[in-house]
Formats: structure tokens, sequence, C-alpha cells
């Protein structure tokens, strides 16, 4: 079985951050985050969610 978003899911597992972070981040609930991942995403959200994980990772000082 294929996971949606699979590069994506992947680089939030190696940022080290939790989906309920960058759902905050971007300014959506931790459930709405889980329901776009269940699928292929458009290209609006993905940049919106590798925005968001770079933010964060700066904050964090990766």
């Amino acid at each position: 079985m294929d996971i949606s978003n699979k590069e994506l899911r992947n680089a939030i597992t190696r940022s080290g951050l939790k989906y309920w972070e960058i759902a905050k981040e971007i300014g959506i609930s931790a459930s709405t985050f889980s329901v776009w991942l269940r699928f292929e995403i458009d290209d609006t959200k993905r940049k919106a969610i590798e925005v968001a994980i770079k933010n964060l990772e700066a904050k964090r000082g990766y």
C-alpha cells in the first residue's frame, strides 16, 4: 500500500516536527492537516507545508 504524500511525510519525520506543529504554523487544525495528507495534495498546499517546515526548523536552529 502506498502512503499518500510519502516524500512530504518523510520530510516531516526527518525534521523531528510533529504534525500539529506544522498545522499550527500553517494556520489550520491538526485534524485538517491529517485530512490533507490522506490524498495527494495540490502544489499550493504542498508549498505551504514545505515553508512551514523550513520556518519551524529555523526557529529551532536546525
